[in-house]
């Protein structure tokens, strides 16, 4: 693929050198999934331009609070999604990763603590996502994948 498209929060590095392939797209994802842990995009310039900077040097951390409380699991998912290319996992590769195990089994769990935790979680992940202030047509793809995938009609309804 050739060309530039997309918002400057989300492209990948080898979008802005004109020439990529389907692994942008998991950069992307790795960018959401960065913002609904973190409530902040990895690469936040002030302007587009500063912003795009950023991403061509591809430097970024996943410390402080909100950090602390991660798994391990999933900074690993996000440290193989946020690199260059040819580093960088496939979709399906993604969904092998030991994070989504782990998420899983945390879904299994029935009792009144896990239950109690995966309702924390994705509160977070909401507040996270409500918190970053980027354009609101990201926003709303954002909002509509987690919608699709991951919550049910009553957390839906709270949005």
């Amino acid at each position: 693929m050739h060309g530039v498209f997309g918002t400057s929060y989300y492209v990948a590095p080898e979008v802005i050198q004109g020439t990529y392939s389907e692994k942008c797209d998991v950069w992307s994802v790795g960018i959401i999934l960065y913002i609904l842990i973190s409530g902040e995009p990895p690469f936040n310039g002030d302007t587009d331009d500063q912003t795009v900077e950023l991403i061509k040097v591809g430097q970024y951390t996943m410390e402080g609070p909100r950090w602390d409380e991660t798994s391990p699991e999933c900074k690993d998912l996000i440290a193989r999604i946020l690199c260059k290319e040819e580093d960088r996992i496939s979709a399906a590769e993604a969904f092998q990763h030991p994070w989504f195990d782990l998420t899983a089994r945390m879904e299994e769990e029935t009792d009144s603590v896990a239950v109690h935790q995966r309702g924390q979680n994705v509160a977070r992940a909401l507040a996270n996502l409500r918190s970053f202030s980027s354009k609101n047509t990201a926003k709303q793809a954002a909002l509509g994948y987690l919608i699709q995938h991951f919550l049910n009609m009553n957390d839906a309804v709270e949005l």
